[in-house]
C-alpha cells in the first residue's frame, strides 16, 4: 500500500515556524477580541480592528533582542538585503524581527482567517449586489 504523502512537499522549517506563528497569531487575536468586545460589537469589527491586534502581537514578540534573533533564525530572514514588502534593509535587530513576522503572518490572509475564526461576515457577504 502507498502512502498518500509519499510525494508531498517538505516544508522548511522556517516554513512550519511561519506556520506555528500564523496559527499562534490567530489564536491570539481571536482571544483578545472575544475578550473586549462583546458578540454585537464583533459583528462591527473592522479590518483595522483586526490589524491593530496584529500588530500588537508583532511588537510583544519583538521587545527583548534574544528574542528578536530567535524570530529571525526562526524564519530564516536575510538581515543583509531588502525587505520584499518595505523595499528597503531593516535598520536594526528589532525592525528585522517585526518585518520578519509580519511577513510570516501576512503569507496567508490573515484577517480573513481570523473572521471564519470569529464566525464574522466575509467582506463579499457586506458588499451591495453589483448593479446590472
Amino acid at each position: 500500500m502507498e502512502n498518500k504523502n509519499e510525494f508531498k512537499e517538505m516544508e522548511t522549517c522556517a516554513q512550519i515556524k511561519a506556520r506555528e506563528f500564523q496559527e499562534d497569531c490567530i489564536d491570539s487575536v481571536v482571544s483578545d477580541l472575544e475578550y473586549f468586545n462583546s458578540e454585537e460589537d464583533l459583528q462591527e469589527i473592522e479590518e483595522w480592528h483586526i490589524g491593530d491586534y496584529i500588530n500588537s502581537y508583532v511588537e510583544s514578540h519583538c521587545i527583548y533582542n534574544y528574542d528578536c534573533e530567535k524570530i529571525i533564525k526562526d524564519l530564516d530572514y536575510d538581515i543583509w538585503s531588502d525587505d520584499p514588502m518595505r523595499g528597503e534593509r531593516a535598520h536594526n535587530l528589532m525592525c528585522a524581527a517585526m518585518w520578519a513576522l509580519e511577513g510570516a503572518l501576512y503569507e496567508i490572509d490573515i484577517h480573513e482567517e481570523i473572521k471564519n475564526k470569529l464566525n464574522l461576515k466575509k467582506d463579499e457577504d457586506i458588499r451591495p449586489p453589483a448593479r446590472s
